[in-house]
């Protein structure tokens, strides 16, 4: 299949179009700002490796330059990102990712190409979940509380309403190797290296359902390849732990004790996140790699690699 990946440059677009490719898909992978970053860049460079082809597009004002009709299939992963930054800049995240969602619903829509696309945990933000009570992707939602979750509130709503097949898929605290310097592990692995301060919000007890990236491209492949009945799906392991664990873990891996200090919880952050998997295990998937496992790993990769993309 001739596959069309948005937000190609980014850490799990990255991987998915390297996998995509390695299974023998022609992948064009767009992406903006494609030298914003360090990161972003190398990310570009390994996938020109890998024989993805590469488009400077910005979906919002240029998706009219993309060929639609040339595509088999769509993974829409282009988005802005991350909770608490989109508290702070609340137009870029409706307009990165509501508009430029709909720019890509357009040209699918116009030739009837599936795609699967990037939903998040966190609209289920303003609802809440226990370990006998995990998130269900048939459980009513409460708006959510940040810009950031609302646009893939939004997103669901965008795709539900067209008329082409698609997959919403729920990323839970997705992690791994070429990840986001922005994120939790990232951010605490390189701060316990260099001895500075790790600051652990919710006094160091928010719960996380995480994800190893392995595991979510598992699942997006199986999508890829069933075509389930289900438009949403959870993606997450079934297991959680506190952010405080998840610290202790890389104290572990990098032999370093960590300088913690505690902040409380805002009502802008999903206290816990746990998602029932069920559809996912339904099709045949399962997780393969375990929390501390996933860390460890990412922390080899860091010290070979990571530190030269630091923030």
């Amino acid at each position: 299949m001739k596959i069309l990946v948005t937000g190609a440059a980014g850490f799990i677009g990255y991987h998915v179009s390297s996998e995509l490719a390695y299974r023998g898909h022609t992948v064009v992978g767009v992406d903006r700002d494609i030298n914003g970053s360090a990161i972003r860049s190398r990310r570009f460079d390994l996938l020109e490796e890998a024989g993805v082809f590469q488009r400077e597009v910005d979906i919002v004002t240029e998706s009219d330059q993309l060929d639609f009709g040339v595509f088999d299939f769509i993974f829409h992963l282009a988005a802005s990102a991350d909770v608490m930054k989109s508290l702070a800049f609340p137009a870029d995240y409706y307009t990165n990712n509501i508009i430029g969602t709909q720019n890509i619903i357009d040209g699918a829509t116009k030739h009837n190409i599936p795609v699967i696309y990037a939903s998040s945990s966190s609209v289920y933000s303003a609802n809440k979940c226990s370990t006998a009570k995990p998130y269900k992707e048939n459980m009513v939602l409460n708006p959510p509380p940040n810009p950031y979750a609302m646009s893939k509130y939004v997103n669901e709503t965008q795709f539900d309403q067209a008329p082409i097949k698609s997959w919403g898929m729920r990323f839970f605290t997705v992690y791994g190797e070429w990840g986001r310097p922005d994120m939790a592990l990232w951010k605490f692995t390189q701060q316990i290296m260099n001895e500075e301060t790790v600051t652990l919000r919710g006094n160091g007890k928010y719960i996380r359902d995480f994800t190893h990236i392995d595991d979510l491209i598992n699942a997006l492949i199986l999508v890829l390849d069933q075509r389930p009945k289900e438009s949403i799906i959870n993606v997450g392991t079934g297991r959680c732990i506190t952010n405080e664990r998840m610290v202790n873990i890389i104290e572990n891996a990098t032999g370093i004790k960590a300088n913690i200090e505690y902040e409380k919880a805002n009502k802008y952050e999903s206290k816990m996140t746990l998602a029932d998997t069920s559809i996912l295990t339904s099709l045949g998937w399962e997780s393969h790699t375990g929390i501390e496992v996933g860390i460890k790993s990412f922390v080899k990769w860091y010290k070979k690699a990571g530190t030269r993309y630091d923030t």
